[in-house]
């Protein structure tokens, strides 16, 4: 498998390095990790990832819904949401931004994996 970039976007860093370590054992290469909206962008620009996971709940003004609207708009970067809020306000915003995948918190490293490829296949197949 070539080496995968992924950046993630999670404002509490005990779960972001349980996520790193569980992409690293997978396989991956993690790029960085971003705590907030600006801080994701930095790190967009700089490491040009391959796909990014989101929370969508980030500490600051701008959420990861916001982020996932300037991907889309600026980078065309494939994203997955991660989060804990799976109420039916929080997914029709979320849906809005067309995501490739929405993972509830907490997750295993099965399911991670599986959501990571369908992302790459349904993004690969956009593109040809």
């Amino acid at each position: 498998m070539a080496e995968l970039n992924i950046l993630i976007v999670e404002d509490n860093i005990i779960i972001a390095e349980d996520l790193q370590y569980m992409l690293e054992d997978l396989g991956y290469n993690v790029v960085g990790i971003a705590m907030s909206y600006y801080e994701a962008l930095d790190l967009l620009q700089e490491k040009k990832p391959d796909i990014c996971l989101l929370d969508v709940i980030l500490k600051g003004e701008k959420d990861g819904i916001h982020l996932a609207e300037t991907i889309n708009e600026k980078y065309g970067t494939p994203f997955l949401f991660i989060t804990s809020h799976s109420d039916r306000v929080t997914i029709d915003r979320a849906k809005l931004t067309q995501p490739k995948g929405y993972i509830v918190k907490p997750f295993d490293p099965t399911e991670l994996l599986a959501r990571i490829r369908k992302c790459l296949r349904k993004s690969h197949s956009e593109i040809q």
